[in-house]
């Protein structure tokens, strides 16, 4: 499928860290990374919870989340995939739709953590921003 966002901005993660470098701190991309890592199994998993149990709910929440975390860290196609299933809930679309979208974002989930690997790239020196 066709999207029409990039999978990941890494300017939000490099203005972070020319914000910490500016002030003399370790960049701020690596703690945010590893929270996403952790969290986000997480998340997704409390996503397909609400879905198994139809919960529009849970289902908005673990959404609203998921999108927050992605945005915040340069996600760009995930946090707009979860927009989608967000608008998608409160319009309380037919539960089908919304398992689509629950779906797709499994893939989107994958390819994010992918993209978050490459970032800062393997030859960066994290030394270099101090």
């Amino acid at each position: 499928m066709n999207y029409p966002w990039p999978i990941f901005d890494p300017s939000v993660l490099e203005e972070l860290d020319s914000y910490t470098k500016a002030h003399g701190e370790e960049p701020l991309s690596i703690e945010l990374k590893q929270i996403f890592f952790k969290r986000c199994p997480e998340i997704y998993q409390r996503l397909k919870s609400g879905a198994q149990v139809q919960s529009i709910q849970e289902i908005t929440f673990a959404a609203h989340t998921l999108k927050s975390s992605a945005a915040n860290i340069g996600l760009t196609r995930l946090a707009k995939q979860c927009e989608k299933l967000e608008d998608a809930c409160r319009a309380r679309h037919d539960m089908t739709n919304m398992l689509q979208l629950i779906e797709e974002l499994e893939e989107m989930v994958g390819a994010s953590f992918e993209a978050l690997h490459t970032y800062p790239s393997p030859d960066f020196n994290t030394a270099a921003l101090h």
